[in-house]
């Protein structure tokens, strides 16, 4: 293979390992999800489920309630892995 033909495919194989456009396509074909809001917004084609979903997250506080969710979950994480750490340790002086 020449040079040029071997950085297209490096370059193509670490594009694939990153989201791009064809993945976030068929992210959002898959949740049934339109491909564009805005073109969307201007059909009125959200459907009835889509906008039953975005009703219920702007009555618990909207973006802020997803963000304080986000960083709920991450910090029960931390505190997870810090008690199967703390477990390890017991398990370890007990019974090594």
């Amino acid at each position: 293979m020449n040079y040029k033909q071997e950085m297209v495919e490096y370059i193509t194989k670490q594009l694939d390992s990153f989201n791009n456009e064809g993945k976030i396509q068929e992210y959002l074909a898959e949740m049934g999800l339109p491909n564009s809001l805005e073109s969307v917004l201007s059909q009125n084609d959200i459907s009835d489920h889509l906008w039953k979903r975005i009703s219920e997250i702007q009555q618990k506080g909207g973006s802020l309630f997803l963000t304080s969710t986000i960083s709920n979950v991450e910090k029960r994480r931390e505190e997870i892995s810090k008690k199967i750490s703390d477990i390890e340790l017991i398990i370890y002086v007990f019974f090594c």
